[in-house]
């Protein structure tokens, strides 16, 4: 009598046993996509030309400053700035506009803006947490120094 107790509680541990077994391979085995950590961020960038406020004509060698990035304008007086990664809603950023090269080329004044991303429209994105890329365009007048 306990011979076949004991033969019946070994035979139901093997066939649970294989029971789990089982279930853990299907459960392992699933059609959808693994859960992604982190959060969405997307990259903004200014660009434009920088020219003189009395001579209307570009200037090179601006330098132009944002929160992440420096550029130099280049001789049509032309900049591209990436102006911040962060989450893809409107975003505002700072640009500093600074006369670098003395009076190579004029002098002229500082100038502090601010660049306003309003209902961004980002392209190149990965369709997980890369949003993509958005750029605004505008321009420049510098004065001269007094």
């Amino acid at each position: 009598m306990k011979k076949a107790k004991r033969i019946i509680l070994v035979s139901y541990n093997v066939l649970i046993t294989c029971l789990m077994a089982i279930l853990g391979f299907l459960s392992s085995c699933r059609d959808t996509p693994a859960d992604e950590y982190g959060s969405p961020h997307a990259l903004f960038k200014a660009k434009g030309n920088v020219s003189s406020a009395a001579a209307q004509q570009p200037i090179e060698g601006i330098k132009v400053t944002s929160q992440i990035d420096t550029v130099f304008t280049g001789i049509e007086g032309q900049f591209e700035i990436n102006a911040g990664v962060d989450l893809p809603t409107g975003q505002s950023f700072n640009l500093k506009f600074q006369d670098s090269d003395g009076a190579a080329n004029g002098e002229f004044q500082e100038l502090d803006t601010i660049v306003d991303f309003n209902n961004p429209v980002f392209t190149g994105g990965d369709g997980h947490w890369y949003q993509g890329e958005t750029e605004k365009e505008f321009n420049v007048q510098l004065k001269g120094k007094e």
